[in-house]
């Protein structure tokens, strides 16, 4: 189904909790905004987030259009959509040059530094390659 239409399939708290995986930075940036919000109404406890830190350029793989990353997401832009709790995952964001590719090669000492560098992006999410956000819903 189209991603967009969740509002009018399903009805609202209609899940006790909505995840949304490395989904929202394949939109523009207002559509993010809008299934956002249509996720909000679905959801009875919480909505979670899960997508990269900024913008991240990625072309279509195979020919998948959807692939194409159009926007980029931020602390700043998720607490303005009203997220109360994030964490930063997967390392220091400056350790990779562009998305999913690490800085530098071998590819496994940079995969290293990241892992090294998570407990300082966990509660510095600036910082983090990726964002996890949590909005409580209040019921």
């Amino acid at each position: 189904m189209d991603i967009m239409k969740i509002e009018s399939r399903f009805s609202p708290k209609s899940f006790d909790y909505v995840l949304c995986s490395d989904v929202i930075e394949h939109l523009l940036k207002e559509d993010g905004r809008r299934l956002i919000k249509s996720m909000q109404l679905i959801a009875r406890k919480k909505l979670i987030v899960y997508t990269p830190n900024g913008y991240f350029p990625q072309n279509e793989k195979e020919g998948n259009e959807y692939q194409i990353h159009r926007s980029g997401w931020t602390v700043p832009d998720m607490k303005e959509m009203g997220f109360d709790h994030m964490l930063g995952l997967h390392g220091l964001k400056i350790l990779c040059k562009r998305y999913p590719e690490p800085l530098f090669k071998p590819y496994f000492v940079s995969r290293g530094l990241s892992s090294l560098t998570q407990p300082i992006v966990l509660r510095n999410p600036k910082l983090a390659f990726q964002l996890l956000c949590v909005k409580e819903i209040n019921c």
